[in-house]
């Protein structure tokens, strides 16, 4: 299952990674009639229209399912082996191309 081969990637006890990978799993969890999703954190408070962020999806090259931010804090930027990591507290999820390509 999609579930098992992303908890083969995790270290024992990592919560924030199962949650984020966890994430990874909504196209196959959610009904096919739902396209695309904006997945949050629970600590985000959106300060301004969420179809503004939903707006971004139309900027998604043709390839792209997935869209984050690259991480600012300095606590986590910098953890992916000296590249910038990603911030998935705001995921824009494309979950009919995530069903259609080869990520399964």
């Amino acid at each position: 299952s999609a579930c098992g081969r992303l908890l083969r990637f995790m270290a024992p006890g990592d919560y924030r990674r199962l949650q984020t990978r966890m994430r990874m799993t909504l196209p196959w969890i959610l009904p096919k009639e739902v396209r695309r999703a904006i997945v949050l954190d629970y600590d985000i408070i959106p300060l301004g229209d969420l179809a503004r962020l939903w707006a971004v999806f139309d900027e998604f090259s043709p390839q792209a399912a997935v869209g984050m931010a690259l991480e600012t804090q300095p606590t986590y930027a910098g953890s992916m082996h000296g590249h910038p990591g990603l911030n998935s507290g705001v995921q824009l999820l494309d979950l009919e191309r995530m069903r259609a390509d080869a990520y399964r």
